[in-house]
C-alpha cells in the first residue's frame, strides 16, 4: 500500500511540477492537498501502523518534497517545523495519530456510524463487568 502511495504521489507530483510556471501557491496547495495528500490519509490508520521504518521514512520524504512544491523551495533544501507550520500540515506519523484520535473521539461521542460504534469497548465498561462478576 505504502510503495503504490509513494510511486503514485511521485507521478503526480512530477506532473504539477512540469505546470509550477503557472501556478500560484494558493493553487500549488490546493492541488498538491487534493491529488496527493488525500492519499497518504485514506485508511492510513489501517496500515500505517504495521509499516517498517524504512516505508514510513520515504512516505515523510514524499511528503517533504510535496511542500517543497508548494512553497517553491529548492529541491534540497531542509523541511522542517516551519514549513509544516507556513502550509498548516502535520508530518505523516502526526497525520496519522490525528485521524485515529479523530475516529476515535467520533466513536466515544457516538457520532461515528453504529458499525464502528459496536467495535470499540470503553476501558470503562470493561472494569465495570470485571468488579460486577467478582
Amino acid at each position: 500500500m505504502a510503495r503504490a502511495i509513494i510511486k503514485k504521489s511521485n507521478a503526480r507530483l512530477k506532473f504539477l511540477y512540469r505546470k509550477q510556471s503557472f501556478l500560484q501557491q494558493y493553487t500549488r496547495k490546493l492541488l498538491a492537498m487534493s491529488l496527493i495528500q488525500c492519499h497518504f490519509d485514506y485508511a492510513s490508520s489501517a496500515w500505517f501502523n504495521s509499516l517498517t521504518q524504512d516505508l514510513k521514512h520515504k512516505l515523510q520524504v514524499t511528503q517533504n518534497r510535496l511542500i517543497r512544491f508548494v512553497l517553491n523551495l529548492h529541491p534540497r533544501s531542509h523541511i522542517g517545523k516551519e514549513e509544516f507550520i507556513k502550509l498548516n500540515w502535520l508530518p505523516v506519523a502526526s497525520r496519522v495519530n490525528r485521524i485515529i484520535l479523530c475516529h476515535v473521539f467520533k466513536i466515544n461521542s457516538k457520532l461515528a456510524p453504529s458499525y464502528l460504534n459496536d467495535h470499540l469497548t470503553p476501558v470503562m465498561n470493561i472494569h465495570e463487568k470485571i468488579q460486577g462478576s467478582g
